[in-house]
């Protein structure tokens, strides 16, 4: 979720989390900048974890 928070910051948006599982975010900043190639790259691979983790999940 680190990740996540940081792309949005990174990008203009105000993020931060409210509870151990929420997360406020204001976009109203939120700019055309391209996205921290490093953070993508992170975001991509929790993605592909996941993906992989809920297939072991199912059978």
């Amino acid at each position: 979720m680190e990740a996540q928070i940081g792309l949005l910051r990174q990008l203009g948006a105000e993020a931060e989390f409210v509870d151990h599982d929420a997360v406020r975010v204001c976009a109203a900043g939120l700019g055309d900048d391209d996205p921290d190639p490093e953070l993508c790259r992170a975001i991509r691979a929790s993605i592909l974890l996941a993906g992989r983790c809920s297939r072991g999940a199912e059978g």
